[in-house]
């Protein structure tokens, strides 16, 4: 849980907050400041649906481990993030999926944001 930032420390960049809520998580992204997603969900797996850039999108979350894993589905397209703390807790990355035929995957890294904990 916490806020993140993209280590190349820049305004442009990516933020992820992510706070506990019961048996959900509060998650909410940021791109050069403006919001891109703000949504609540069950960490269980079972769909949520929500809104990530206006667009209406399905999203599951649950944990396989340590890493909290979000799976974001629009029709036939799916992205699945795995977000993953360091053991020393100042550090996460974050793997990103792009499922189907000629799917990618990359590491992003970012660093606790100053004051969060």
């Amino acid at each position: 849980m916490g806020s993140w930032q993209t280590e190349a420390a820049s305004a442009e960049g990516a933020a992820w907050n992510f706070t506990a809520q019961g048996d959900s998580v509060k998650v909410t992204e940021t791109e050069s400041g403006s919001t891109v997603t703000d949504f609540v969900c069950g960490t269980d797996g079972t769909p949520c649906n929500v809104k990530i850039s206006g667009k209406k999108v399905s999203v599951s979350l649950w944990y396989n481990g340590r890493k909290l894993v979000v799976l974001e589905q629009r029709g036939s397209d799916a992205v699945e993030r795995k977000f993953v703390i360091a053991s020393a807790g100042d550090q996460m990355e974050m793997e990103v999926v792009q499922m189907g035929p000629g799917g990618k995957s990359e590491t992003l890294k970012f660093k606790r944001a100053s004051g969060s904990k």
